[in-house]
């Protein structure tokens, strides 16, 4: 059955691949499985914000950046990696001049953001273990002629492993 709906619907395994792709690949985390079943509509967010990661190396990976508000945010390229050993440790860069174009972006009501993001030039590839990803989300409370009038920052954080 669908949310909020009493009739029932078949699907075939053909409709699945062409609208949701590999259904295995929604099981490799519980991020993928959580966006299997918000793309489902199955689950709500409590966030305002989610991440979640399409593709990952360990080199770089693919991420899926939800704004669940009717609210704009503002963001960045800049990102932080951290890798969990007993506690979140930020993973240190292999390069003492690594740095983000410092540019902003706009994350509009209920949109959805993918980027590709490559952090082998300043981390290296990782090595096998889990870690997280964190970027931050500013509230865009108004504008005026000057620009953007900014509110209270968010941070999400989408988690991965490295095998």
């Amino acid at each position: 059955m669908l949310p909020d709906s009493k009739e029932v619907h078949k699907i075939t395994s053909n409709d699945l691949l062409e609208n949701y792709g590999n259904i295995k690949d929604y099981s490799r985390t519980v991020d993928d499985f959580k966006r299997l079943i918000i793309k489902l509509g199955y689950y709500e967010e409590s966030e305002p914000i989610t991440m979640s990661i399409d593709t990952l190396t360990n080199a770089g990976l693919t991420l899926t950046v939800k704004n669940h508000t009717n609210n704009r945010y503002n963001f960045g390229v800049p990102y932080s990696l951290e890798r969990l050993d007993n506690d979140w440790e930020k993973v240190k860069q292999i390069k003492d001049n690594c740095g983000f174009i410092m540019i902003g972006y706009t994350l509009k009501e209920k949109e959805e953001h993918k980027e590709e993001i490559n952090w082998k030039y300043c981390y290296g590839k990782l090595p096998k273990g889990q870690y997280r990803i964190t970027k931050d989300f500013t509230h865009i409370i108004g504008e005026n002629e000057f620009g953007f009038e900014f509110g209270k920052k968010h941070y999400a954080s989408a988690e991965f492993s490295i095998k």
